[in-house]
């Protein structure tokens, strides 16, 4: 199946996007054309991985690289962890004055983990899942990750056919990427 890639620079950012991902990813600071720029060969050369998370970007400096797949990466050990009911894995992802958005209401980690994370497992391993769309942009330390996507199935008697929206915002210490904020909301499609 062919792919078709854009490179669409937008001042210092570079936006690189194909049917199935989009990345935005800061230039360096130094001008050096766009085709022949080291960085640009390496995103061509590597954006067939994408989907599988494979991308790299370079930080606001040019210094160094941010692994785009390493907040992929925490993203889907978090949802997996939920899925699975794994609190311990949950905890340790969210950072510990994380703050999670959902159902109109605002819940510490703490909150969270003693709540809604049981609810959320029970109807998340419950329905089928599909994510349509996932977004991840990086800006030095911190990294945001918005989705969309589709929830269908049949939880504790009743049918739900759901669109869903996603923003996690992450943020990297000591080398880990630990989300700071979540935001979910979900709307009928019937």
């Amino acid at each position: 199946m062919s792919r078709t890639l854009w490179m669409i620079p937008l001042g210092k950012q570079l936006l690189v996007r194909d049917t199935k991902i989009e990345i935005m990813m800061n230039l360096p600071s130094q001008r050096i054309p766009l085709l022949t720029s080291l960085a640009t060969l390496l995103l061509v050369a590597g954006f067939p991985f994408a989907a599988a998370g494979q991308t790299a970007a370079l930080d606001p400096s040019g210094s160094q690289r941010i692994d785009s797949s390493a907040v992929a990466q925490t993203v889907d050990r978090f949802y997996a962890a939920l899925v699975d009911g794994d609190s311990t894995a949950v905890a340790h992802l969210l950072a510990p004055d994380a703050i999670i958005l959902e159902g109109g209401a605002r819940e510490t980690r703490t909150e969270y983990l003693g709540h809604h994370f049981h609810s959320d497992h029970a109807f998340l391993s419950a329905v089928e899942r599909k994510t349509s769309t996932r977004e991840i942009r990086l800006e030095g330390k911190t990294a945001w990750v918005t989705s969309t996507g589709r929830m269908h199935g049949t939880y504790d008697g009743q049918s739900y056919n759901l669109s869903t929206a996603g923003l996690l915002v992450l943020r990297r210490k000591d080398g880990n990427w630990r989300i700071q904020a979540i935001h979910w909301s979900s709307r009928s499609r019937q």
